[in-house]
């Protein structure tokens, strides 16, 4: 039996002009027109074209709510997006890297608010309390002080990793043995030694001095991730080639090797290693996190898969965090707003979070671990509840927080596709 959706359309079927007129506010999409918001056909002056995206996006963001403010400091230098941002162990000052190819040192005075504002002729604040280092031609992917504060490297897309001496601030060395954009760089917590990763498939390792200790090769294609693991005492790195390796850096050797071909190696995605980290509770173990969303536990004593966990996320790993107080780390992904709390003496699953913004950087600090997201928040969750509403939420920024940096006295810094660095307290809300 056939139904009226069935009945061939025939001329009395047809919508009339009023019909039409319930459906669509005619005079409605006329005032739309004038506005610039839609544009129609030429000839019958009633059907709509499309809608011009810029401008509907920016008639949106003229009626949102607008964002609370709450940063304490808001450091506005860059002219382009801020991918990473370090906070002094003293706490006196603030480094930022940007998609501006920048590299800035500022003067921390916490507290207080303040707008600094892009140099202009009529505005020498920069000039006159903020240290431009030059040197890199591309954007800046990573800063991070010497555990001893008197260092700060830097690392960009330019390939090259620089050393300046923070007091004053002054460049030491530049070091270019990479040969494509860094993905990673970070000091080791103990010694004045720089680490850092490329997409040319290698690693290496500098003095203070910027000589180069060793070069770490061996995977085949880009290495996307790295960290040092076996109580500090090796590293391991993360590559495109769907491969983790484990290399002494004393002697530049590998000593493990994990990827889908290897013996005990059951159960590993085949597919880009996204993140790697130090375990929490075995100094024998790493963690690893994949570009279809799996989370690996390895062991580097028997060189053998201790767990896979597919398909935890939605999306790739964005980063993975340790704590050093707690037995917890923590995965989280960018694509679908997770961030999953394991318990390392277990290693299973402990919590979760879920929100419609995606994870784009996380840190513990003591009890605390601290978020970013695309939302532009910088969210502050309890570690041992893992509850998944956070304790704080933080706004200021107007797009993506894209880094964050946590000083020991637990206020946060967040660096922002807006362009802006913001800094936020917890005695400040």
């Amino acid at each position: 039996m056939s139904g009226p959706e069935d009945r061939p359309l025939n001329e009395e079927d047809a919508p009339t002009e009023s019909d039409m007129d319930e459906v669509v506010d005619m005079d409605e999409l006329r005032q739309m027109e004038a506005d610039g918001m839609v544009k129609f056909h030429e000839g019958d002056g009633q059907a709509p074209l499309e809608d011009d995206d810029d401008e509907m996006d920016a008639a949106m963001d003229e009626d949102a709510a607008p964002v609370a403010e709450m940063a304490t400091e808001i450091f506005g230098g860059h002219t382009k997006p801020v991918h990473a941002v370090a906070v002094h162990p003293s706490g006196k000052w603030l480094a930022s890297g940007g998609e501006d190819d920048k590299v800035f040192l500022w003067p921390i005075d916490s507290g207080r608010r303040a707008v600094i504002p892009p140099a202009t002729e009529e505005n020498d604040f920069m000039t006159k309390h903020c240290a431009d280092l030059p040197g890199h031609t591309d954007t800046v992917v990573a800063v991070s002080f010497s555990a001893d504060g008197t260092l700060l490297a830097t690392a960009g897309m330019d390939g090259r990793v620089m050393i300046f001496e923070v007091e004053p601030a002054t460049h030491r060395a530049t070091m270019e043995e990479l040969g494509d954009a860094v993905t990673y760089m970070f000091w080791h917590p103990k010694g004045n030694v720089v680490f850092a990763g490329s997409a040319d498939s290698q690693s290496a390792m500098w003095n203070e001095k910027g000589a180069c200790l060793q070069v770490f090769a061996g995977h085949a294609s880009e290495v996307t991730c790295g960290a040092l693991v076996g109580d500090n005492k090796l590293l391991a790195t993360g590559s495109d080639d769907q491969a983790v390796k484990i290399f002494s850096p004393k002697t530049g050797e590998q000593v493990a090797h994990f990827d889908t071909r290897g013996k005990g190696m059951y159960g590993l995605p085949s597919t880009v290693v996204t993140a790697v980290a130090a375990h929490p509770v075995n100094h024998d173990t790493i963690v690893c996190g994949y570009d279809d969303g799996s989370v690996a536990i390895l062991s580097i004593a028997t060189k053998k898969v201790f767990s896979v966990t597919p398909g935890l996320h939605a999306g790739a790993v964005e980063c993975i965090s340790l704590s050093s107080k707690l037995p917890y780390f923590t995965t989280c992904c960018a694509v679908e707003g997770t961030l999953v709390f394991w318990n390392g003496e277990s290693n299973s699953v402990r919590d979760s979070v879920k929100q419609e913004a995606g994870f784009t950087a996380t840190k513990w600090m003591g009890d605390y671990l601290y978020a970013t997201d695309t939302n532009g928040c910088v969210r502050r969750y309890d570690g041992k509840s893992a509850s998944e509403a956070p304790s704080i939420c933080w706004t200021g920024h107007v797009n993506t927080a894209l880094c964050l940096d946590v000083h020991k006295d637990l206020w946060v810094v967040s660096g922002s596709d807006d362009q802006t660095i913001r800094m936020f307290h917890p005695d400040v809300l």
